[in-house]
This record gives C-alpha cells, structure tokens and sequence, in this order.
C-alpha cells in the first residue's frame, strides 16, 4: 500500500505541536473511501529516524506513544471496521528529513506494519511520504 499526505487533502488534518509533550508531530488524514491514516511521533527535534514501536493502547488518547495506524469503514453498517495499529511487536518507523521547529516545515518518509485486533489481520504501509510547510500549532 503507498500513502503519500498532501497538504491541502480533503479532510486532512496535520498538526506539529509545540506544547506538551513538546514538539509531537500527530498527522492525520482520512479519504472519501473512508480510510484513514495516523502517524504520532513525541519530542521531534531535529531530522533522523523515530521509531513506531510501542504498545499504544487506545491510540486516540492524545498524550499516546509513538504509533502509526491505519483504518477502514465497513462499506455499510453489515461490513466490518478495520484499525490497524503498530505494537512494541509489529513496528514502524518515520524518517524525519526536515524538521524544522521554528518554521514548523516538516518532510520525510514512513514504513509500518499494523494489527487489527479483533480480527488478527494485519497490514503493512509502505512508501509514505510527506512534506509539510507551517503546520498548525
């Protein structure tokens, strides 16, 4: 599956916070197919590579760990919802090639394998990319 957020996507919702946990980088975005993609990275300070590896829990809680997911609506209310999520087990990761804290631009690439645990699937995103001029505080 190849991902790639774009600024100005329909729904988009991109955000680089600058207050507690300071400097979070929370990117999301959701499509008219109903999915929808998630990346969580805390204390982005400068460019290199952060890990999504850890056990989340509910991934919507806002001070989470560093996460990716992945999800998907059933077609209908009949169809099954899907939430992929990363683990300390079924990990990812993000490539920060810019990270600029002061103009907020912000550019690289993600990889991650998720879970979905009621059902056991499991999904992997590969070749993401984003790149991100002053984001939302």
């Amino acid at each position: 599956m190849n991902l790639v957020l774009k600024r100005n996507e329909l729904g988009s919702y991109l955000q680089f916070i600058t207050y507690a946990p300071k400097y979070s980088v929370h990117l999301r975005t959701y499509a008219s197919d109903k999915s929808g993609l998630q990346l969580y990275v805390r204390s982005v300070t400068k460019p290199g590579r952060y890990p999504l590896s850890f056990d989340t829990g509910d991934f919507t809680t806002y001070y989470a760990k560093n996460y990716g997911a992945y999800s998907i609506s059933g077609a209908t209310t009949d169809d099954p919802d899907y939430s992929y999520i990363t683990t300390s087990q079924i990990t990812g990761y993000v490539d920060f090639v810019v990270a600029d804290t002061v103009t907020t631009q912000l550019s690289g690439t993600f990889e991650f394998e998720g879970i979905d645990f009621p059902s056991g699937k499991k999904i992997k995103v590969t070749n993401g990319r984003f790149d991100l001029n002053q984001l939302k505080r």
